[in-house]
């Protein structure tokens, strides 16, 4: 059954833009004059282009005019009016031209500008179906469309929850369900979640004190447009839906020959340090470690091209996540000249080869920063977040547990090291899981950190003990977590 098969305007642009969508296209005129007497839409006052053509003609004619009288009355006279064009060997008519010529250029020039300055919103409603005010934002006043229009009517309402607004159609076949609308207003980010929804559907798995508990946690990015609060839902629930299809198997290694689990372990604390020395982003580490296994997955590797295959991994990656990304003669360089420029470009062309060019993939880093949000974590539960979630892409058997599910552990770990909140509703409903479901990677997290001072990999270990990271890998690990690592 498809669901999307009615198009409902749930956001407060999308019912502006599909007003304005209606009546661009033919609708009831009455509802662009009601808006405009109310103050939701500023009236049109602009020229219009071919008046704007119409004028620059018009002022040039007329400064051609006067030049030709200029010329024919001024000339050949002794007393010039405009002693300012006198001159010797230069005909006055040509000053009186060069004057005018700049006049009109400048003329033309604050036209162009005027015109390039104006037409943004014309273009704006035109590609995404929104008005703007004057003060730059979209209306804050509601805007329903007229009983007459056969359109569906699209009303907007204020939470009863401080501020969080939120769109819906009621359409004739009265198919809304009140009870799901209630929901969203307080599940945060976009208002756009519908009944099938996993995040909605996990909701409605909750008791009433748990619904009680739900906060919006995008209340406070409501302002800022690199929160996109408008769609973080929507792009988590596809992070969730396309995350089985980028996950390796827990047993690739048994296909490599000539490799093993402690070999991989040994290329990625490596590149843990790569990636600190060269500061890199944190997603370009993820990412390096997820090109890795995808790729060993699918194709045999010697022992001698396994570090190969990192740093290039490590360059593809920091390729598609960083602003300014190392050069292959730096991977050459820290590779101890190991490889040539050649052998890395090559491995390059086989390492995208086999994915397939699918470098847009779901890490534990992107889990993390929505869970950190639900969980109202701080600096410290964050870096320690991160500690722990690099300890396991060390690990090969962490491998068996999904990226959200390592995220959601760490977190849960962190938590309970630092006695700094709980796992309530807004952990569930954002993580999809509850407590019960994440104690056995919960457990496994624990035992990588109890074993972290003493590793003989201690990458990760020294980086997060230095005071930049707050030395979060020194903090005691969680009683009642990864006890039994000894049994």
């Amino acid at each position: 059954m498809d669901h999307h098969h009615h198009h409902r305007p749930t956001t407060r642009r999308q019912a502006l833009g599909e007003i304005n969508g209606n009546l661009r296209g033919g609708g009831n005129t009455n509802n662009s004059k009601d808006a405009v007497k109310k103050g939701y839409v500023r009236k049109n006052h602009r020229v219009s282009s071919s008046k704007r053509v119409q004028l620059f003609l018009f002022f040039y004619i007329i400064s051609l005019s006067l030049e030709r009288e200029m010329r024919r009355w001024f000339f050949f006279s002794k007393v010039f009016p405009l002693s300012l064009f006198k001159g010797e060997g230069v005909p006055r008519f040509s000053k009186v031209r060069t004057t005018y010529t700049l006049y009109l250029f400048f003329f033309l020039l604050v036209n162009y500008y005027y015109v390039l300055l104006h037409s943004k919103q014309s273009r704006e409603v035109q590609q995404h179906g929104y008005i703007r005010t004057r003060s730059g934002r979209t209306p804050k006043a509601p805007i329903q469309s007229s009983s007459e229009n056969n359109g569906p009517d699209v009303s907007m309402a204020k939470s009863s929850g401080g501020g969080n607004k939120s769109a819906h159609t009621r359409h004739n076949n009265n198919n809304t369900d009140p009870e799901v609308d209630g929901r969203e207003n307080k599940l945060g980010g976009s208002s756009r979640l519908a009944k099938h929804d996993p995040l909605q559907t996990y909701s409605q798995n909750l008791t009433n004190k748990e619904l009680r508990e739900v906060r919006d946690i995008d209340a406070l990015d409501k302002q800022n447009p690199l929160a996109v609060t408008e769609f973080v839902n929507d792009m988590f629930n596809y992070w969730f839906r396309v995350e089985p299809l980028t996950r390796v198997s827990c047993n690739y290694m048994r296909s490599q020959t000539d490799i093993n689990h402690k070999m991989r372990a040994i290329l990625v604390d490596w590149l843990v340090e790569v990636h600190l020395k060269f500061k890199l982003m944190p997603e370009t580490l993820f990412l390096t470690h997820n090109l890795i296994d995808r790729f060993l997955e699918k194709k045999v590797v010697s022992r001698k091209n396994l570090q190969l295959v990192g740093v290039t991994a490590m360059l593809l990656a920091s390729k598609y996540e960083e602003i300014w990304a190392p050069e292959v003669r730096d991977f050459v360089y820290i590779s101890d000249k190991a490889y040539t420029r050649e052998q890395i470009i090559e491995m390059e062309k086989d390492m995208l080869s086999e994915l397939g060019f699918h470098l847009t993939v779901p890490t534990p880093f992107h889990f993390l920063s929505r869970f950190f949000k639900a969980a109202g974590a701080d600096k410290q539960m964050q870096l320690l977040s991160n500690f722990l979630v690099e300890c396991a892409l060390v690990d090969y058997g962490a491998l068996k547990f999904s990226n959200s599910m390592l995220a959601a552990s760490c977190v849960y770990v962190a938590m309970r090291c630092l006695n700094k909140g709980r796992w309530d509703a807004n952990m569930k409903i954002h993580t999809r899981y509850a407590e019960s479901d994440i104690l056995e990677c919960a457990d496994a997290v624990s035992r990588l950190q109890r074993a972290a001072p003493t590793a003989n990999l201690s990458a990760v270990y020294k980086k997060y003990s230095n005071d930049k990271f707050m030395a979060v890998a020194k903090i005691a690990p969680a009683d009642g977590l990864g006890d039994d690592m000894n049994s």
